[in-house]
Parts: structure tokens; C-alpha cells; sequence
């Protein structure tokens, strides 16, 4: 059952994408007081006036959630503040949030992106805007239409402070959503980055009409490389087996609800990625993971072939049949 209000405060929520709209929805559907920020004062006055996102009209969200596209009255006061913002823009709303952050605030980041060409994390962004805040990040296998449908779908709350995993767990906890918590941040929002990546290469094998024996393969060489690129890089290789990251491949690589999928599956078809992202809502952050992965792997002393040549994919450098290929040479353990 949701936590009382009184334990938990106000929250805010920065950024009105699927994912924001969608956990500040769970935030206010809890009985805790939210606001979120928009990006547009015609967004903000559909929802005090509908109900509903105008770009996400099938889901009513909870009449107690509260919308501004004031960052400042969002964040005053809020005890939890949820930054759901593209990896693009996460920097100069850290800023703004940092000039706006009070040291008992909690700041979390709820985007699996990677800046580049910095290849920072979010949450160093925000740990770097407003260094006396708890932060973290959220992960799992979340899409948020099946949250929005109350299906079973789950968080993983990564910090290293107690304080904004215990206020995490209770602002998010719903019947239907399973909100889990550890203190490695590091390992859960690296984990939750690369994932994209195997998602990717998974759904060009679909969209080129791989079978699923193919697929599986497939899945299971671009995990492997991924567990040795985050080992290489310091992180514990274990959280590519929980919800950061097996779940949350799983779900990335075959929803049609999911953005990498939808991307993947057209480079699969043979199309450019010029092409594809006109047509999308949003823009996939696993482009962003698929342009850092090299130079991770490089900087890391690790060959990754299976990861390498999505990247060609998706620059069109090489033909979508380029995967198979290599998936079809003799299988090497990704070495240093």
C-alpha cells in the first residue's frame, strides 16, 4: 500500500516526457503532494484543465498532481525532486535546479542517458550541480504505459544515501509497482545506460527478420559484452543480472512501447537513422549509449564486437546484415 503523505513531503518531478508525466502521476496517485514541471504553459494548463497529458491523452492522471512551468515553485519546498529530462538537456537543467536546491533536498535522476562527448552520468551532473544533495538514480524495467495501466512493472532506487532510498521507496511504492533500493549507484546507472546498446542490436536482428533462436543468441553475446565492459570499467558485472539490467533488456529490446526497440527494428529494415527519428516522440537515449559504448570499451582496454558494429549500423557505415555475421563467428569471451 502506498506510505502516508506525512512521511514522504512534497515532491516535484522536472520534465513532462512518458516517464516524468508517468512518476509523478504514482507520486500524487500515493496521497503525496506533486508538482510537475512542463516545458510549455499550453501543457501545464491541459493537464490542470483535462486530466491528461495532450501528448499522452488515453491515461487520466491523478486529479491531486499539480503542473507549472515554473522550475522554481516546482522545486521550493519539495523534499524529493525526480529530474526525467533527455540526456541533452540534463546539464543545464541541473544547473538550473542547483541554483535552486536546498542541502536537505533529495535529487534523483530518472534518465538512462550518458552525455556526450563528456560520457558523464547523470547523476555526476547533478552531484556536480548541487553538491550538498543526496542523489541517485532509477532504474528497472519500467515502461511507463503498462504503469499507467497498473501493471506489474517495478523501480530500482540506486544511491548511496539512506535518506533518499527510504524517501524514494515510499513516494513511488504502489499495489502495483514493486520500488526495490541498493546503495551502488555506479554499477545500476552504467548498467542502465548499456543495456541499451544489446537492446539495440537485439531489435536490428528482429527488424532484419532474424528468428528468435537468432535473437536469443543475440541477447545473450551483447549481455556478455556489456558484464565486460562494466567489470572493465569498476562496476560490479552482477547488476547486468537484475532489474537494471536483464529486466530491463528484456523489456527494452521487445516492447513495442519501447523507443530503442522501434529504432532498432527500422536500422534492422535498412533504414537511416535521418529517416527514423522524425517519426518517433522522443529521441532514444540507446544512441547516445551506442556512440559512447566505443569509446568506453577503448578507454577500458575491451573488445566488443557485437557493440562496435551496431554502432556502424547506426551511423550507416555498414548494412544491418553486418550483425549476423559477426553473431556467426566463432564465439570469443570479450577479452582485455
Amino acid at each position: 500500500m502506498p506510505a502516508e503523505p506525512t512521511l514522504v513531503g512534497r515532491c516535484a518531478v522536472v520534465g513532462d516526457g512518458s516517464m516524468g508525466t508517468t512518476l509523478a502521476h504514482v507520486i500524487a496517485a500515493g496521497g503525496h503532494e506533486c508538482t510537475l514541471w512542463c516545458r510549455s504553459a499550453e501543457t501545464a494548463a491541459a493537464i490542470a484543465r483535462d486530466g491528461r497529458h495532450p501528448d499522452r491523452p488515453r491515461h487520466a492522471l491523478d486529479p491531486r498532481l499539480r503542473a507549472t512551468t515554473s522550475l522554481a515553485e516546482a522545486v521550493d519546498g519539495a523534499a524529493l525532486v525526480v529530474v526525467a529530462v533527455h540526456s541533452t538537456e540534463f546539464r543545464g537543467t541541473a544547473r538550473a535546479l542547483g541554483a535552486l536546491a536546498t542541502p536537505e533536498q533529495v535529487l534523483l535522476s530518472a534518465t538512462k542517458g550518458i552525455e556526450l562527448p563528456t560520457l558523464r552520468l547523470m547523476s555526476d551532473l547533478l552531484r556536480e550541480a548541487a553538491p550538498e544533495c543526496a542523489v541517485g538514480t532509477l532504474g528497472g524495467p519500467n515502461i511507463t504505459g503498462e504503469i499507467m495501466d497498473g501493471q506489474a512493472s517495478a523501480l530500482l532506487v540506486a544511491s548511496p544515501s539512506d535518506q533518499a532510498r527510504a524517501l524514494a521507496v515510499r513516494a513511488l511504492s504502489a499495489p502495483h509497482l514493486l520500488v526495490l533500493s541498493t546503495d551502488d549507484l555506479w554499477s545500476v546507472e552504467l548498467v542502465s545506460v548499456l543495456k541499451n546498446v544489446a537492446a539495440i542490436a537485439v531489435a536490428i536482428g528482429a527488424g532484419m527478420g532474424m528468428g528468435h533462436n537468432g535473437q536469443g543468441l543475440l541477447l545473450s553475446r551483447a549481455l556478455a559484452e556489456i558484464r565486460a565492459l562494466v567489470a572493465a570499467l569498476g562496476a560490479d558485472a552482477g547488476a547486468c543480472d537484475g532489474p537494471a539490467g536483464i529486466a530491463d533488456l528484456f523489456l527494452t529490446a521487445t516492447s513495442p512501447q519501447s523507443l530503442n526497440r522501434r529504432l532498432g527494428m527500422e536500422l534492422g529494415r535498412g533504414r537511416r537513422l535521418e529517416e527514423i527519428l522524425p517519426e518517433l516522440p522522443e529521441v532514444p537515449e540507446g544512441i547516445g549509449a551506442v556512440r559512447a559504448s566505443g569509446t568506453l570499451a577503448e578507454r577500458a582496454g575491451v573488445a566488443l564486437p557485437l557493440c562496435a558494429v551496431t554502432a556502424r549500423i547506426l551511423e550507416g557505415e555498414e548494412a544491418p546484415g553486418a550483425l549476423e555475421r559477426v553473431l556467426m563467428e566463432a564465439p570469443q569471451e570479450p577479452s582485455r
